[in-house]
């Protein structure tokens, strides 16, 4: 009993690492407008490679902190690699974060910043 137990909490994680999701556009907006091809255009500093995965992209609240940026991820501020920051005009006029977010059982999710892009011109 344990053994499937495990197996059926093994795949229901593998499920939720393995679901694609890409950079969205906000709720509601048309993603063949012009925001919307801005967000699944975002690609990683330095690579060809979108910024999701099995991550989201997001406007989130921003702020600089004694190391650099910092955002806002899933209820908690999470320091941004300077490797990870866009040089990019953003549309949105607001921060946007393209984070991976796994969930660890009673710890603090795992967040790794894909991308940031600042609100206002690099």
């Amino acid at each position: 009993m344990r053994a499937v137990l495990h197996a059926i909490v093994w795949l229901c994680l593998a499920g939720v690492l393995l679901t694609p999701v890409c950079a969205a556009p906000p709720a509601g907006a048309d993603p063949n407008s012009e925001i919307g091809q801005w967000f699944h255009g975002l690609r990683q500093p330095g690579t060809a490679a979108p910024c999701c995965s099995l991550a989201d992209c997001r406007m989130t609240d921003y702020r600089i902190g004694k190391d650099g940026y910092e955002a806002l991820v899933a209820g908690r501020w999470v320091p941004i690699p300077p490797e990870r920051i866009l040089r990019t005009s953003n549309p949105t006029g607001r921060a946007v974060v393209c984070a991976a977010v796994v969930p660890v059982f009673q710890h603090p999710a795992s967040i790794t910043i894909l991308c940031f892009v600042t609100p206002g011109e690099p």
